[in-house]
């Protein structure tokens, strides 16, 4: 068993509220979703389709058979002569706006992933480590937008609102803290009873 992100992940407060606006499930459940999938299931997918044509071809040459499962298989590919890692970095990714000091920490265990999805990872990523943290801060600043312009077409609509602050972070413990705020977990139960 490998780890990545085995020193946390960090968050500001505000961040923690934008999650939580359209939050079901416990927050250390949401951050794993994306990355583990990207850490496992999707750099084994990958590298099983563009390499297995190949490991047939070598194993056909010498008439051996090919393994039948995701370990063996990714290091078979890892140990063909011909075997060239990737080098992809992520695209389209934003990071949040932050004015607030990142000091809550996540997935404090990190996330665990089987040795040969790790070495798909990293025959995958150009850096895995950066990616997840990419990838994170991404989810982050997306929940935040959702957030700010929900309650932005509010605050403009509702006369009774002068004003609201421009800074995001402000924005969103300015929205939180109005009696009429509810995040999706308390609108939900709510709805329950």
């Amino acid at each position: 068993m490998k780890k990545f992100l085995k020193d946390g992940f960090f968050i500001s407060r505000a961040d923690r509220l934008a999650i939580a606006n359209e939050l079901l499930d416990p927050l250390e459940d949401w951050a794993m979703k994306g990355p583990k999938f990207h850490m496992s299931g999707k750099p084994v997918k990958a590298m099983k389709a563009k390499w297995m044509d190949k490991l047939r071809e070598e194993k056909a040459k010498v008439a051996q058979p090919i393994p039948a499962n995701d370990s063996d298989i990714v290091n078979e590919i890892k140990g063909m002569s011909s075997f060239k890692s990737e080098s992809h970095r992520s695209k389209d990714l934003i990071k949040p706006f932050r004015s607030q000091p990142r000091d809550e920490k996540i997935l404090a265990n990190g996330i665990d992933v089987e040795d040969h999805e790790y070495e798909a990872a990293i025959s995958h990523w150009n850096d895995p480590e950066e990616y997840l943290a990419e990838l994170l801060d991404n989810k982050i600043a997306r929940c935040k937008e959702r957030m700010v312009k929900q309650w932005t077409e509010r605050f403009n609509n509702d006369p009774s609102v002068e004003s609201y602050p421009s800074d995001v972070d402000d924005f969103i413990e300015f929205v939180v803290t109005r009696p009429e705020y509810k995040n999706r977990a308390q609108l939900e139960e709510e709805l329950e009873d």
